[in-house]
């Protein structure tokens, strides 16, 4: 029977596991092919229409399927932990559909068929880009857009951070997350506060692991311009505490999750 990982869908991001390392997992098997229906859809305002309900369903399953919903609850959380947004910008999936359907389209008119996963790869990225704009480094800017309002006691939106290039691999991942979770498929956002890449201190991390159709997992992480299939069971890797090191053929090498452990216990994704 295969390992299930739902005992910790309902993790959030600031409630971090003993090893340093959290995971928000989920899946919503019922909407496998709907991605379909939509970008197959003339009518623009009848595609926004579809894909409104289809966020609706989402969010009120997001403790099952582990989508990032726009309730008051649920934040992406980085920073000293007053620092969060609201994934709520309907904008960025009408434009995740929008790139996947002249994807699409493009592929038919060629008669060329693109399986799934490749152009659900291409969709997000320039979806992800598009939004948050080329990274500038300016994670101060990104700080003081984020901050609490100790007035009211509210985050703001995500959308405070469209087109500001400050964009990091928090929000990222987690819009990213939640795409893949829009295509059906079986997504994992992950977070450790203990990763080390070239040239880098110990410093946290987040990106996406996702279940392809082989049930293999992949690595999708925006921030780092890593993508490709990974070896054994990766999740299980990054909760037992185990350093999670990422090699070749990826772009950019380094430990993910557990870099304080590496001397003690070296578990090797090459």
């Amino acid at each position: 029977m295969e390992k299930s990982y739902s005992y910790i869908q309902k993790k959030q991001l600031d409630q971090m596991s003993l090893n340093g390392a959290s995971v928000r997992y989920g899946q919503q098997p019922d909407i496998a092919g709907y991605w379909k229906t939509i970008v197959e859809c003339d009518s623009k305002t009848a595609r926004e229409t579809l894909i409104s309900k289809l966020l609706e369903k989402m969010e009120e399953n997001s403790e099952q399927n582990g989508f990032w919903g726009s309730q008051e609850e649920l934040r992406i959380t980085f920073g000293i932990g007053t620092n969060s947004v609201h994934l709520d910008d309907k904008n960025i999936y009408f434009s995740f559909f929008e790139n996947l359907r002249n994807t699409y389209l493009d592929s038919k008119e060629k008669g060329i068929e693109k399986p799934e996963g490749t152009m659900a790869v291409n969709s997000i990225y320039t979806t992800i880009e598009n939004y948050f704009g080329a990274f500038n480094g300016d994670l101060d800017k990104r700080l003081e857009l984020t901050e609490l309002d100790f007035d009211t006691f509210e985050y703001p939106s995500v959308e405070v951070l469209k087109g500001q290039g400050c964009g990091a691999c928090v929000e990222k991942a987690a819009v990213a997350h939640n795409l893949w979770l829009l295509m059906g498929r079986e997504s994992y956002y992950a977070c450790s506060t203990s990763a080390k890449f070239e040239n880098s201190s110990d410093e946290g991390h987040a990106f996406c692991m996702i279940k392809n159709q082989k049930g293999n997992f992949m690595l999708y992480d925006h921030a780092m311009g890593n993508f490709g299939a990974l070896q054994g069971d990766p999740v299980e890797t990054l909760l037992s505490g185990q350093p999670l090191i990422i090699g070749q053929p990826f772009q950019n090498h380094g430990v993910y999750a557990n870099a304080c452990n590496l001397e003690q216990n070296v578990a090797p994704n090459e």
